[in-house]
This record gives structure tokens, sequence and C-alpha cells, in this order.
């Protein structure tokens, strides 16, 4: 009986090694035909042109516009540098509207009613198919000491094939 038992515990790692094997003989053969795949695959990527950089332009002029804007405060040639990118993808005046307050961000004069702290979850605001400007699911505009949280839009428009911020209201 115990010879019995032990051939028995001694088979067993011998059976569970046997599907294991079982098994990754047809995993194997599923692989070679997936190892030719790939080679099909690049032919589908060519045919395919690659997105140009210029796709969405008016997200990339938000995108400088907002993270310029957060960086104007700084002192030195890092608020220069902020407000020259901020020039760039913005009108010479931008009117802010928050918590019911009319500001003004003087793009030309560099100075502002309004100080960006943060922005998160950009997003297309668009009026059927015309592009309005972008969204922001969470923006944080600081006047003086009051901070003021809230979602955003920021109005866009393109003057000579190029978008400028023109307005941003906080909700």
């Amino acid at each position: 009986m115990r010879a019995l038992l032990a051939a028995v515990l001694v088979s067993i790692p011998a059976l569970a090694e046997e599907p294991a094997a079982a098994a990754a003989a047809p995993a194997a053969k599923e692989a070679a035909p997936a190892a030719a795949a790939p080679a099909a695959a690049p032919v589908a990527k060519e045919a395919t042109p690659p997105p140009t950089g210029d796709a969405r332009p008016y997200v990339d002029a938000a995108l400088t516009f907002l993270k310029s804007f957060t960086h104007t405060n700084r002192a030195g040639p890092a608020g220069v540098e902020a407000w020259d990118a901020l020039r760039a993808a913005s009108a010479d005046k931008v009117a802010i509207k928050l918590a019911g307050k009319e500001l003004t961000l003087d793009a030309a004069a560099g100075k502002s009613d309004a100080q960006l702290v943060r922005f998160a979850k950009l997003s297309t605001w668009r009026d059927g198919k015309d592009v309005k400007g972008v969204t922001l699911e969470e923006a944080e505009l600081k006047v003086g000491a009051d901070s003021q949280k809230g979602k955003a839009k920021i109005a866009m428009s393109e003057k000579d094939g190029k978008w400028q911020v023109t307005s941003i209201e906080v909700e």
C-alpha cells in the first residue's frame, strides 16, 4: 500500500507537467502563424499616413497659452519668456470672466488681473463642425488672495492661419 501511495505521489508532478507541455505545443503552433502576421502588419501601417503635427493647431495654441499663463508670475528671464509665449498664442487683450467679475489679461502690456494656478482635462469645444476653442474640466485662477476653481471655456479664433485665445470664462 505504501509503495502504491509513493508511486502515485511521485507520478503526480509528472502528470502535472505533461498537460503544460501539451498546452505549450499548441501554443508553439499558434506562435508560428502569429510570427508571420507581424510581417504583414507593417504593410497596413504604411498604407495609412501618420498624423501630421498640425492636425489640431488650436489645441497646441491653447496649451501654449495655458502653460505660459501659469508661468507669467515668475521673475526674471523665465517670466519674460512666459509672456513672449503667451503673446504668440493670444489676442492683445483677453477678457476673463471669473465669478461674475470682468477681468482683463493685457498680453501686449504684460499684465493681468488674474493668475492661472492650474488646469486639467482639456477638450475641444465645438459648435457643429466649427471649433470654438477648448474647455477645461478643472481650472483654478487666483485674483489677489482669492482663488476660484471650476470648469472653464477658452474661446479661440483663427487669424491669418494662427489660433489665438480671445476670452476665458470660469463657471
